[in-house]
Parts: structure tokens; C-alpha cells; sequence
């Protein structure tokens, strides 16, 4: 996980110090290192907070610019099938001056445009600004697993990984949209591509924006899932299915530190353990436990992580730490009413005492049907 920031504004220079304090709004992101880029004029400046997974040295820092100085970017993520892209790249003459996956992109745009946008797999935010065009490009990965906010309007554009970058920068922008309220009371989170701030948004999943001088010049989405239905049998989506699992498990532990693994003794997690047993990669558990609460996971969790061999950190806690929800609520942004945050929250301060990046399967519950109501849905 790292910070990106930027701002692109029509009139006057950008204030160094104010964009330093919009950047280190995001240190908790990124704690490795810090770096700004400012354009020629002064009014367009990227912010980057790193926390270093690849090319752990210099030629990984960010913003990153091209050797020619014609492309800087700032990127929060990964890109998994990089060194594929890399590789297909210096075929065509391309030149990398470092391992990182990051500067695959800068070789990326310079060869495909925006269509390199589709050939990326992996997670990621990404602000990109060519000089040699004046365009901006802003884009999220398939899913939005890593966040992107952005305001866009009188030819002035602001945008960051959390909120509250934004509103280090221009505090003015405070200004709560009622309906966004609405939507929180009904769905408990605020959906795309709104925020509980009036003109400040959300990059959907699958988009990018381009944007020239301060204007919007294009708006659309990158990729579209395919729901088409097909017929399979059973045998051929089970083995499949493990194939395709234990190569996304693969894929995310490409990382110049050790990758750890939350485990709660629930299917999604366990199975992204027993995937990394399978590949010999040997990480660190953790799982979070409650006193006095009788459906407490921490024992399944040491029940899979003692059979698969696997290093385990546990710790219980009671079942209030109400006092959490304030510290929470900052790193949130906005409203959400999502049980799991306080014991999210618990596991990734025990996790970051021993490994830098932990794999979680958030979101598999529901993909796997992992829970009773899921279950029962799907069967009718």
C-alpha cells in the first residue's frame, strides 16, 4: 500500500508547502519515503508516500520519471505480469533502468496509450502525466481494490488516495451531499462513484480519466466483467478452479519481502494458506479472538495453521475497543457501517509487527459463498 497525490490548477503556482502537507496526510500509507514532482510552471505537482515491496532501492522511489523526463507517474499498487510486459517491451527496444514493476507503465504508455490499460494485471492507481501531450491520465484496476478520489471542476484538478488529502489541500470542499446520507442508511457504505463530500468523487473500478489542461477529455471504462453463462461440468470447473486459485496466490507473493496471510479458519482464508503451503511458500498467520464469546475463529485458525505447518500469531482481545472507532473513522474518510473494520484493524496492527504485506481473501465470502445465507441463496 503507498499514497499518491496530485494537482493540476489553471491559476497561479502551486504552494510547496501546502502540497507537502496534502502529501504527508498520506505518510501512514507509505512510511518508507517521501517525493514530489513539480512540472516547469509549477502548477501541476504529483505526491508519492512509499511503502517499497519491489526494487526496494532508489530506482524504485517515486514519482518516477522517463528517461527522457517527457513521463512522470505515481502509482499505488502492483503489477503482477510485469515481467511478461517488460520483456515483450525491450523486444521492441524498450531500456529498464530499475526492477520495478512501476516503471513497466512509464514503457507501457509510451508504446500502447491508454490501451495499455487492458494488458495490466494486477492492483493498482494509477496518475500518469506526459509532458510532451499535457494529458493527465488517472486510472483504477479492474476491481478498485486500491483506492482512488479525485475533484475535478473549474479547470482545476485535485486527487489522492484518501480523502483527506483533498481536504488538506482545499478544506473548502467540506461540504456534505445530503443524498450520499441516503445512501449510507440504505446500503451502510457510499457506492461509486459518489463520497459523502459534495463535488468530490470516486474513480469507479475500470475507469480512467483523461485530462487536459485542467478539462475533462475523456471518461470510460477500460474493461467490462463478462456474465455471459456457459455450461460446465463440475470436474472442469473444480480443477480449473484450483489452477486458476493457486496462480493468483502465486502471482501475490512477487514481492522483494515476505507476505504473510491473515487467517480466520474460514474457507477464504484457508484456502489461500493451504495455496501457499502448496507452493512452499511458508508465511505468518494471524488471527484476532474474543474473550467470552463462544464463536470466536482464533481456534480454527490455529487448527489450519498447525496442520499446514505454518508460523501463527494470535491475540484475543474483549469485545468492545469501542474506543478504536475515532482512530478508524480518520483513517476511513467517510461512513461505514462494516462490522469486520475493528477486528480488520486489531489483525493489521498484530500482522504489521512482523511483515510488511499480508494476503486477507476479502471478498471471497461472498464469491465463494462462505457463509450460511450465501449458501441457501445460491442452492435456490
Amino acid at each position: 500500500m503507498c499514497g499518491i497525490n496530485g494537482v493540476w490548477q489553471k491559476n497561479g503556482q502551486i504552494d510547496s508547502l501546502v502540497f507537502n502537507k496534502m502529501c504527508d496526510s498520506l505518510a501512514h500509507r507509505g512510511p518508507d519515503s517521501a517525493g514530489t514532482w513539480f512540472n516547469p510552471d509549477r502548477n501541476i505537482a504529483f505526491g508519492h508516500r512509499r511503502l517499497s515491496f519491489m526494487d526496494l532501492g532508489e530506482g524504485g522511489k517515486q514519482p518516477m520519471k522517463s528517461s527522457d523526463n517527457k513521463l512522470v507517474i505515481s502509482v499505488n499498487g502492483e503489477i503482477y505480469n510485469y515481467p511478461e510486459l517488460k520483456a515483450e517491451l525491450e523486444n521492441h527496444g524498450h531500456v529498464f533502468t530499475s526492477t520495478s514493476d512501476s516503471e513497466v507503465i512509464i514503457h507501457a504508455w509510451r508504446k500502447w496509450g491508454k490501451e495499455m490499460l487492458s494488458k495490466l494485471n494486477g492492483m493498482f492507481a494509477i496518475a500518469l502525466f506526459d509532458l510532451s501531450t499535457q494529458e493527465l491520465l488517472l486510472a483504477r484496476d479492474r476491481f478498485g481494490i486500491k483506492p482512488l478520489y479525485y475533484y475535478l471542476k473549474n479547470e482545476s484538478l485535485l486527487f489522492a488516495s484518501e480523502i483527506k488529502a483533498i481536504l488538506v489541500y482545499s478544506p473548502e470542499l467540506k461540504k456534505i451531499r445530503p443524498e450520499s446520507l441516503a445512501d449510507y442508511f440504505t446500503y451502510r457504505y457510499i457506492p461509486s462513484p459518489n463520497t459523502i463530500y459534495k463535488d468530490i468523487c470516486k474513480l469507479e473500478p475500470a475507469e480512467y480519466l483523461i485530462i487536459r489542461n485542467g478539462k475533462l477529455e475523456t471518461k470510460e471504462k477500460f474493461w467490462e466483467p463478462d456474465f455471459n453463462s456457459q455450461k460446465m461440468s463440475q470436474s472442469f470447473i473444480t480443477e480449473n478452479l484450483h489452477d486458476l486459485f493457486e496462480k493468483s496466490v502465486l502471482m501475490h507473493t512477487q514481492s522483494d519481502v515476505d507476505i504473510g496471510s491473515f487467517l480466520s479458519g474460514g474457507y477464504d482464508s484457508s484456502a489461500i494458506v493451504t495455496a501457499l503451503r502448496e507452493l512452499n511458500y511458508k508465511a505468518n498467520t494471524f488471527s484476532i479472538g474474543f474473550n467470552n464469546w463462544k464463536k470466536s475463529e482464533d481456534y480454527y485458525a490455529k487448527v489450519v495453521a498447525d496442520y499446514l505447518n505454518m508460523p501463527h500469531y494470535s491475540k484475543r482481545v474483549e469485545s468492545g475497543h469501542l474506543d478504536l472507532l475515532d482512530k478508524l473513522m480518520y483513517h476511513y474518510d467517510e461512513p461505514i457501517a462494516d462490522i469486520s473494520i475493528l477486528p480488520t484493524y486489531m489483525v493489521s496492527e498484530l500482522a504489521v509487527k512482523h511483515n510488511k504485506a499480508v494476503l486477507s481473501g476479502e471478498g471471497a465470502d461472498e464469491f465463494f459463498a462462505g457463509y450460511t445465507w450465501h449458501y441457501e441463496n445460491l442452492a435456490n
